[in-house]
């Protein structure tokens, strides 16, 4: 690898390290977020299923989602009505699903 490739990586990577506030969504914590400790709860994928439905309703009533849209959030994942809003797609690819197959071959786990 050339030294300018290096650089760039370089810089493109300190440039998520500077120093901005936090917003919001980054301090939120969902008092119903899975915990190492709760794993014995969590026994199949519905109770999976209706531990996430828990989080993300606590999310849709989190205060920085019941502002009004702004012009500047027009491509924020956070801000409801906006572009990049995932509870407008259906299904919305933010939540966990199965696609079932009568005749598997294999499986895919994909974490995010």
């Amino acid at each position: 690898m050339s030294v300018r490739v290096l650089l760039v990586i370089l810089f493109l990577s300190l440039q998520g390290c500077t120093g901005q506030a936090l917003q919001p969504w980054h301090k939120f914590s969902p008092s119903d977020e899975f915990a190492l400790d709760q794993r014995h709860r969590i026994v199949d994928f519905t109770g999976y299923l209706d531990l996430e439905d828990r989080v993300f309703e606590q999310l849709a009533q989190a205060p920085f989602l019941q502002k009004p849209l702004a012009l500047q959030d027009g491509l924020m994942r956070y801000s409801r009505g906006s572009a990049a809003d995932p509870t407008d797609d259906d299904p919305n690819w933010n939540r966990s699903f199965e696609w079932p197959s009568d005749a598997p071959v294999g499986g895919v786990l994909l974490l995010h």
